[in-house]
Order: structure tokens, then C-alpha cells, then sequence
């Protein structure tokens, strides 16, 4: 018998109970009940960390996952992680200026606030911030990536905060030998890159990995202009009970702004490169520290863990009416993040159990000059949740998933505007998860689940609402989702219907009565809305040569109620395809065809449907390598057919042209 009181925050603390209760019970269940049959034998499955945050199976998560492996990034030639996402199932890209820079990404029906409904990690860490600015997707040296775990829908129970929509986790590589790679490439807008890898493993354990990768080009739009750094290290320790790590990441960016184009300035020049903003840009440094531990504690019991640190010092300058708008910032994220596993083999599969803490502190300071005035913004939000969750094998081939979290947030809030006297605002909030997977065969699976989700309003939501608010209220939500997937050998078919329902979903509503009066735009809570869609993926090979794979996604993101009810949400494409064909002309030398096609959209912010829509597009890339042992060539042409389109527009008249036809030739050699 297991008994935990936990009630330090009054009935908020009966939740926690439940929580645990919930989990532990079944587990004491499961280890004391007779074995009554033996399981049946099945394939070796996939592995993923994302479904549980700890290495598993996929066949026993009741969730739509999908993998994109290192051979896939290779055969598909992509420089970086952007244009391995775009067009996955249900995955919108947003790419601003086409280079990967100011990206959002966006899944099951989320556009404008897509930064703060979908969560993005590297290896768990998180990469979102506590204010509206995306994760910065350039920090990831594709190189260094061995997969990529999408989690097409809300993992608000593992995950917590921001993870509404989906949940993506960049996996680095690991190495177990020695090796030493070199790479430069050229390619259109005078792009320049190199990058160096190297690393080993001893035979005491001890590993090491060292990267680097330079940047520079133009770009497709005028000053566009861009150079980047990107250093990184680790040191692991491998060893009988567990492993040891340190990594350190140091990445520099210097981007010219190409700023928004109109119609009239279209219509003035119709040059799509052109920029009416000559002297933008903005400049980051970055710094990433992160230290973990990998430990057994006993046959069935380990301890997972990570202290990560990132601070971010940028500083921006944007030209409005002849004056500077001049904006330093710094950003700092301290995370820890224990968690206990829990495994126990049992007659109708394996017993998963996963206890941890998410404890996130957010230091957050900006300062923005402007004709003489001087705003100056700041916060630190501390985040805390514990959850916990199982896997409980009921019979042979059917699994349970139950789990639950308990988060609180607190904001110390400055603003010399809105809180010139500063505020404290705070939140609790207590989410569960309940799903079933069934595996009748070894190539078929069905699952259905349920999940909890929310997230915080963040700090430049709070200080910009209508006047008399003080303080958004706290996003909420939940999903469900079912499906089946078929899978043999390589081959693979799958099947998700999901709805989100959220309440009070955090967003800009720009006919909201701004802060400071006489013009329009805020950010308010919306009133209940649903977001609704299915998703079709499939792939197969036809022999040895050629391998055929797309995904399907039909998004209806609305209004349900209020000032827009019945309205589609803006900027998000109801239709999104993709396919691609794999060829492999000789054992050296493959082909990799890619078509992608975004269906029409609302423009971004026209949640009252009333302008027209933004036209949808279809893209096709082509991507041709060739490998003799360690040397290998490759050339990847974006956008064959020259189209012109718009991949970011909005109803304030703005747009951000997309490149047209541009190509990247690469050379690398890899000893080992």
C-alpha cells in the first residue's frame, strides 16, 4: 500500500492525489494479479522518447507519432529543419523571409499564435519563450539531427504549458565510434555554408562531439542580408549503471530585416525582391548549457533528468516615420526537469510508470526607444508542474495510457505603460490524459485518446489587452483523436480524426479597443472555439528502386461562439498535401522528387471572414545526391517551376514574397 498526502495549495492539492492515486493503483494491480495467458510474439517496433519522455515502444502509445529518420533528411537534401517539416501531416510552415530565420510552425488549425500552441524541443529541452517570439528554429544544425518525433495533437499531460496542438522533438545524434566530417556548399542569393563534425567513443565510455557551421548569403529578398554561427559540444559518459552528459551550444545570427511588401508598393515596383525597409535587422547571441544524467536504480527503476540553461542578448532596429525603433532584449531560461521510470515486465506486455517535475524560471527584459519615449518591459515567470503516467498492458495487444499534471504559473509583471507599478499574476491549472492502443496484428494498430491541455498567456499578451483587463485568463482546452495505422516491412498506412476544443483561446483581435486608445487591437480571449481535421498518411515501395510516400491533412479551425461564431479561424490552410517520390537510379546515386500544395486561407488576422482569401500555392523540389565511400555530392532545387506566391500575408496589407526557383549544390566527406 502506497499512501501520498500532498495538499499544499488547499483543494488544488486533492488533484495531485488523484493524480498519483490514479497511476499507483493500477500499478500495485498489475504486479499482484495471476498471469493468465502469455503474450503474443510481435515485430520489433519503432522507438520513440516523446510519447512517454523515456525510451519505448510506439506500438503501446495511444497517439498519431510521426519519425522523420536521418536517411529520410538525407534522401531529401534539406539544409534545414524548416523544410523537413513543411507539408508533414497536418504540420503548416509559416517561413517569413524563405531562409528559415522567422519561421512558425503550426499544427491542427493554429497560424497566428502558433508559437505558443506548439511546443519545440531539442532531446526534451524546450525552445519556446515566455514572450510571443517563435523558437528559434536556427539553432539546430540539421547535422546534427538523428530524427525528428512529431506529436500531432496535445501533450498537455506529459508536456504542460504550449503544448495545444502538437509537440515536435528534435533528437540529436549519437556516436559510437570515431568520426570526422567536413561539408561546404554554394547555392542561390550567394549562399555560402560549411560545417565540421567530429567525435568518438573510448572504451572507458568516455564520448565527445564537437560541431561547427557557418552561414552567409543574401537571401532572396533585398536586405535580407545573413550571417550565422553556430558552435556546439558535447561530453558524455557512458558506464554501467547509466550515462552522464554536459553539452554547450553557442550560435550568433546577424539577419537584415526585408520587411512586409503592399500591393502598392507592387504596384509601384513590381520587383517581389525589393525592400522598402533598408535598414532593418536584427542581431542575437545565444548561449545553451545543459547538463544530465541517465541512471538505474534498480532492475526495474531509472532516473532521467536534465538542468538546462539558455540565455538570448539580441537587439533590434526598425525605421518607422524616418526614427529608429531601437530594441535591445535578453531573454533567460532555466529549466530542470527530473523524472523517475518505472518499467515491469508482465504476461500481457510491459508496465511503463513515469514520475517527474518540470521546474522552469523565465527572466524576461526589453527596453524600446522611439521618438524620444522609452518603454521599458520585463518578467519572470516560474512554471512548476509534476505529472505522472502509465502504460498498463491489459491483455495481450491492448494497452491503457492514464496520466494527469498539476501546474502553476506565477508572473512578476513590469511595465512602465500598462504596470508601471508592476503586478503579480498567477494560475493553477490540473490536466489529465486516458487513451487505449490496440495491436490485434502485428501490422495493425488502433488507438483513440484523450487529452487535457493549456497555456499561459505570455508577457507581451499581457501587456497589450483592452483597457480595464488585467491579466488574460489562462487558455484551456481538450483533444481527442483516434485512429489506425498499418505497417509491413517498410510500408506503412495511417489514419487520425481528431477534435480540439479550447476555451478562452489567447489571440490578437484587431477590431479589440487598444490599450492606449483611438485606434483598434488587442490581445483578448476569445470565446470557445473548435478545431476539427483529419490526417492521411501513407507510404510504399515499389521494389528495390522506388519508394512512393505523401500525407493528406483537412483542417476546419472555428469560431463556436461569440463575436465571430461560425467563422474560420485566419491563416489557416484547410488543405494541405504532400508527396514525394524516392528513387534510387544506382546504389551511389538517388533522386528525391517533393511536391508540396497549400490550400487557400483567410488572411491572417480577418477572423471576421470578410476580405478575400489568400491564394493557395504548390511547390516542387527536386533533390539529386551521389556517394562514392566517404564522399558524397548533392544538389537540391527549390520551387522547379518558378511559382510566385505568398507563404505569409496578412489583412493589414502586408506580405512577405516567397523565393522563387533557387538551388544548393553541397560537398561532404565523412571518415570513420
Amino acid at each position: 500500500m502506497l499512501y501520498v498526502k500532498f495538499s499544499p495549495h488547499g483543494s488544488k492539492g486533492r488533484h495531485v492525489f488523484v493524480l498519483l492515486s490514479a497511476v499507483v493503483m493500477p500499478l500495485s494491480l498489475s504486479l499482484s494479479a495471476p498471469s493468465v495467458m502469455a503474450a503474443a510474439p510481435l515485430e520489433v517496433p519503432s522507438v520513440v522518447v516523446s510519447a512517454t519522455r523515456s525510451e519505448q515502444s510506439l506500438v503501446t502509445v495511444p497517439a498519431s507519432i510521426t519519425i522523420i529518420g536521418r536517411e529520410e533528411i538525407e534522401a531529401s537534401g534539406a539544409s534545414h529543419v524548416v523544410e523537413v517539416l513543411r507539408g508533414r501531416g497536418g504540420v503548416q510552415v509559416n517561413d517569413t523571409f524563405g531562409d528559415g530565420s522567422r519561421t512558425s510552425i503550426g499544427i491542427r488549425g493554429f497560424n497566428e499564435s502558433a508559437n505558443a500552441n506548439v511546443l519545440v524541443l531539442v532531446d526534451g529541452r524546450r525552445l519556446n519563450n515566455t514572450d510571443i517570439a517563435g523558437p528559434d528554429l536556427n539553432s539546430i544544425s540539421l547535422k546534427d539531427v538523428e530524427r525528428v518525433e512529431i506529436i500531432q495533437g496535445s501533450a498537455g499531460t506529459l508536456y504542460g504549458d504550449q503544448a495545444v496542438g502538437g509537440v515536435i522533438n528534435i533528437i540529436t545524434r549519437k556516436n559510437r565510434v570515431f568520426f570526422a566530417e567536413g561539408e561546404a556548399g554554394i547555392g542561390s542569393y550567394g549562399r555560402k555554408s560549411m560545417r565540421l563534425r567530429t567525435g568518438n567513443r573510448f572504451a572507458n565510455g568516455l564520448g565527445y562531439q564537437l560541431s561547427g557551421e557557418r552561414l552567409r548569403g543574401n537571401n532572396y529578398r533585398d536586405n535580407n542580408r545573413q550571417d550565422y554561427w553556430n558552435y556546439f559540444g558535447k561530453l558524455d559518459w557512458e558506464h554501467e549503471r547509466g550515462r552522464l552528459f554536459v553539452e554547450l551550444q553557442d550560435v550568433k545570427e546577424n539577419l537584415r530585416l526585408a520587411g512586409r511588401l503592399t500591393l502598392a508598393d507592387l504596384a509601384a515596383n513590381p520587383d517581389r525582391r525589393q525592400s522598402v525597409r533598408p535598414n532593418d535587422f536584427a542581431a542575437s547571441d545565444t548561449e545553451v548549457a545543459r547538463l544530465g544524467a541517465e541512471l538505474s536504480l534498480s532492475d526495474n527503476w531509472t532516473f532521467e533528468g536534465d538542468w538546462n540553461y539558455r540565455k538570448v542578448t539580441g537587439f533590434s532596429r526598425l525605421v518607422f516615420f524616418g526614427a529608429n525603433s531601437d530594441t535591445p532584449q535578453e531573454r533567460i531560461q532555466r529549466g530542470f526537469t527530473p523524472r523517475f521510470v518505472g518499467s515491469y515486465g508482465l504476461a500481457a506486455g510491459e508496465l511503463v510508470v513515469t514520475i517527474g517535475a518540470d521546474i522552469d524560471q523565465a527572466d524576461y527584459d526589453t527596453t524600446n526607444t522611439f521618438f524620444g519615449f522609452t518603454t521599458t518591459t520585463g518578467n519572470r515567470q516560474e512554471v512548476h508542474g509534476i505529472y505522472a503516467q502509465a502504460v498498463i498492458p491489459l491483455v495481450p495487444g491492448l494497452t491503457a495510457t492514464i496520466g494527469g499534471r498539476q501546474a502553476r504559473v506565477t508572473n512578476q509583471l513590469r511595465h512602465s505603460t500598462a504596470f508601471p507599478a508592476g503586478v503579480s499574476l498567477k494560475d493553477e491549472q490540473f490536466v489529465s490524459e486516458l487513451g487505449l492502443s490496440y495491436r490485434p496484428h502485428q501490422e495493425w494498430r488502433f488507438f483513440a485518446r484523450r487529452d487535457g491541455n493549456f497555456r499561459f498567456a505570455k508577457v507581451d499578451e499581457q501587456t497589450f489587452t483592452s483597457p480595464g483587463v488585467v491579466g488574460l485568463q489562462t487558455q484551456t482546452g481538450t483533444s481527442w483523436e483516434g485512429g489506425a495505422e498499418w505497417q509491413r516491412s517498410g510500408d506503412f498506412l495511417k489514419l487520425v480524426l481528431y477534435r480540439l476544443d479550447l476555451e478562452n483561446e489567447i489571440g490578437f483581435d484587431p477590431t479589440a479597443a487598444d490599450p492606449f486608445g483611438g485606434f483598434t487591437g488587442a490581445n483578448i480571449n476569445f470565446a470557445s472555439t473548435v478545431h476539427d481535421g483529419l490526417i492521411l498518411e501513407g507510404g510504399y515501395g515499389l521494389g528495390p528502386k522506388w519508394y512512393l510516400a505523401g500525407s493528406y491533412s483537412c483542417t476546419d479551425a472555428y469560431f463556436d461562439s461569440g463575436t465571430f461564431s461560425g467563422k474560420q479561424i485566419s491563416g489557416v490552410s484547410r488543405h494541405l498535401l504532400r508527396a514525394t517520390a524516392n528513387y534510387r537510379i544506382r546504389p551511389s546515386l538517388r533522386a528525391f522528387l517533393e511536391l508540396q500544395l497549400n490550400g487557400n486561407q483567410f488572411l491572417s488576422g480577418d477572423n471576421a471572414n470578410a476580405k478575400a482569401r489568400q491564394p493557395g500555392f504548390g511547390v516542387l523540389n527536386l533533390h539529386m545526391s551521389y556517394e562514392h565511400r566517404g564522399l558524397s555530392v548533392s544538389a537540391r532545387l527549390n520551387n522547379l517551376l518558378d511559382r510566385e506566391y505568398n507563404e505569409v500575408a496578412n489583412a493589414f496589407g502586408a506580405l512577405f514574397p516567397a523565393p522563387e526557383r533557387n538551388f544548393m549544390l553541397t560537398t561532404r566527406y565523412h571518415f570513420d
